[in-house]
């Protein structure tokens, strides 16, 4: 499914980003985060 939208989606890429951005979150404050699509609204 190369160069199709969400190909990369349920490959582990979620818990990865999901563990970076709360790492990050929880460590410095005032970051911003730019997140985009439809899997990035879900995030709080």
């Amino acid at each position: 499914r190369q160069h199709q939208a969400n190909s990369h989606a349920k490959r582990g890429w979620e818990v990865f980003t999901d563990a970076v951005i709360q790492t990050i979150s929880r460590k410095k404050r005032g970051v911003v985060f730019l997140l985009w699509g439809n899997s990035a609204q879900e995030k709080t």
